[in-house]
């Protein structure tokens, strides 16, 4: 009801409303295309800018290198083309200005009609820019190949110079664009990969791929469109002919040559089959054939295993061990071979070789030679062997069987006692015959006489009378004497023990091997420098000794405890010395008492007879 109210002046007024706020948005729309246009034409300028820019910097580049050779005239001429140039480039670039085509003013939206509006307003903003932007870039392509052919015009006319170039650059299309050249390397290059997938493909489904020799792969090229060789025997035997000839020919020629080299038996052999040798037809079918028997010998082989059921498994340490077999056995096998092949090189040096001299020989050794078939048949190796290792050996057992009809005749042999027997085996005879040890102690004791004789100054001292049966117990020669006898038996005990337990470890022990006498005579003669052994072996003792010294001091005086003065703030009370009377039950107490506390520290307690006891 209240539609129907209105005048028609309100229609009119709302529909020149709706017509004005439609022109307002097409006028920013058309001003904003503006815009961008405008900021595209610049952004044109400076690109065609950077491109002069760079076609004068190597027109400039191309004109020094031209210009920089030696010659006076070509710089002049150079010179005169640079200018020349700099001044078409400035006109060029003085009436070069690049029209902008202005988008007209469209009309209204109240003046078009409604179908028409319509249509406009369906175009989207890409279609508008290349329809708007066309007409410039082909005016803008023109132009730059305008000036590309005047410039190259110019440079064919007036620069002469002309740079070496690769093969690979000068095959390249200069007048294709850089663009379309890529563009085909690239679609070259998905053409590759596509073939390459195809024919990895295909290598897949098929596993078998053939060996072929060296020479099949030198075959390439021109050769693998020869002819096969069954269609050009003829051809073939024709040229080995003529080439026999040609060689007979030569041989005619250098028969007046006195000269005739010396060849060995082997290509003396080789040249006989190639004369008398067969034709390549018939060699190739027997090759053939011995190829097929191969191949059948084969098959019959792996047949008989597949028959058979049985088939043991080994274990994997039995494997390196089979393994390390077959090495020996190769290098056996070679050095059979090795050994084989000198004694024929041996044997061929002495029939070649030009001997002279024959010795003369009785009739009694010729009976031996000839009653001695193996000495007939012997090689170098076995005289070697018979006259270096065999003789020796006879030398040696017949030392052992003088010596022992000279040790018979000696029947007596004395009773020893196990450990006695076991330090007898030890020691050899050169121990007993040179007794190093005995030797080192004459040498000091010669030592320590020199050195006293050597002394001139001798104090004479005065004893007095009334003490001279008292003998001192602080004399330092009786307390080393006594140290020393006391370390001897500590030593004594200790090598006893060690001997008893290498005798109980030996009677443990049942098998007793053979040994040959020569090997002990080697090892006497092996040993140069005697003493070597007793020498390291006194070192450690006396090493031994300090340190059980040490360990005695510091039990006897007591190091660690410190003297307490306080405790002791009493006078000393004078009293004589009491020097004849010796407290001998106090000394046998405390010696006691030393020895239960070593013994309490060895546990081990060996069984030795009655007379081996030391008291």
């Amino acid at each position: 009801m209240m539609i129907e109210q209105q005048s028609p002046q309100y229609w009119d007024d709302l529909i020149l409303s709706s017509s004005k706020k439609e022109s307002k948005i097409q006028s920013q729309t058309l001003e904003f295309t503006a815009q961008k246009l405008q900021q595209q034409l610049e952004k044109n300028k400076e690109f065609n800018h950077e491109y002069m820019m760079r076609i004068q910097r190597s027109q400039s580049d191309h004109r020094e290198q031209f210009i920089s050779e030696p010659h006076e005239e070509e710089c002049e001429e150079g010179e005169q083309q640079k200018t020349y140039l700099n001044k078409l480039m400035e006109e060029f670039n003085s009436t070069y200005s690049p029209k902008i085509k202005r988008p007209c003013c469209q009309p209204k939206s109240y003046d078009m009609p409604r179908q028409q509006q319509k249509k406009v307003l369906e175009y989207s903003k890409e279609e508008v820019w290349h329809r708007l932007l066309e007409d410039k870039r082909n005016q803008v392509e023109q132009r730059e190949n305008e000036k590309r052919k005047y410039i190259d015009e110019l440079v064919e006319q007036h620069c002469t110079f002309k740079p070496i170039i690769s093969d690979i650059a000068s095959r390249r299309n200069t007048d294709q664009p850089v663009a379309d050249r890529l563009y085909q390397d690239g679609i070259e290059q998905k053409k590759r990969k596509e073939q390459l997938k195809f024919d990895h493909i295909n290598s897949e489904q098929f596993s078998f791929k053939p060996e072929i020799s060296q020479i099949g792969n030198v075959l390439k090229g021109e050769k693998q469109f020869m002819k096969p060789l069954y269609e050009r025997i003829d051809e073939v035997m024709k040229k080995k002919q003529e080439e026999l000839f040609l060689k007979q020919q030569e041989l005619q020629q250098q028969s007046d040559v006195t000269y005739q080299p010396k060849i060995s038996q082997r290509s003396i052999l080789i040249a006989e089959q190639k004369q008398t040798s067969k034709s390549v037809v018939e060699r190739l079918m027997e090759d053939a054939a011995i190829k097929l028997q191969k191949k059948i010998n084969q098959k019959n082989e792996i047949q008989e295993k597949d028959e058979c059921t049985f088939n043991p498994q080994i274990n994997p340490t039995t494997k390196p061990i089979q393994q390390i077999n077959q090495v020996y056995q190769t290098q056996y096998l070679m050095a059979d071979f090795m050994r084989e092949k000198k004694e024929k090189l041996i044997q061929e040096f002495i029939k070649n070789s030009d001997v002279t001299f024959k010795p003369q020989i009785n009739k009694t050794s010729e009976l031996i030679m000839e009653s001695n078939e193996e000495r007939l048949q012997e090689n170098m190796s076995d005289k070697i062997n018979r006259l270096g290792v065999r003789d020796y050996e006879k030398n040696q057992i017949l030392k052992e069987q003088i010596q022992q009809a000279y040790y018979q005749q000696y029947t007596f042999k004395p009773q020893i006692n196990h450990i006695s027997s076991i330090i007898a085996q030890k020691r050899s005879l050169d121990d007993l015959a040179y007794n190093p040890e005995r030797q080192e102690k004459l040498n000091r004791l010669k030592e320590e006489q020199e050195s006293k004789q050597s002394f001139s100054y001798y104090p004479q001292t005065k004893k007095s009378q009334q003490y001279q049966h008292v003998k001192s117990k602080y004399d330092k020669n009786l307390i080393r004497q006594n140290m020393e006898l006391e370390k001897e038996l500590k030593e004594r005990k200790i090598q006893d023990l060690k001997k008893q337990m290498q005798y109980q470890e030996l009677k443990e022990c049942t098998f007793k091997p053979m040994t040959k006498q020569f090997q002990k005579d080697e090892e006497t003669l092996s040993q140069k420098v005697k003493g070597v052994e007793n020498f390291f072996q006194n070192k450690e003792n006396l090493k031994k000794k300090a340190q059980q010294l040490q360990e005695r001091e510091k039990e006897l005086f007591h190091y660690e405890l410190k003297y307490d003065f306080k405790n002791h703030l009493e006078k000393t009370k004078p009293e004589p010395f009491k020097i004849t009377q010796q407290n001998n039950t106090n000394k046998r107490q405390l010696e006691e008492e030393a020895l239960q506390k070593e013994r309490e520290k060895c546990t081990f307690q060996p069984k030795i007879n009655q007379k081996y006891v030391f008291q």
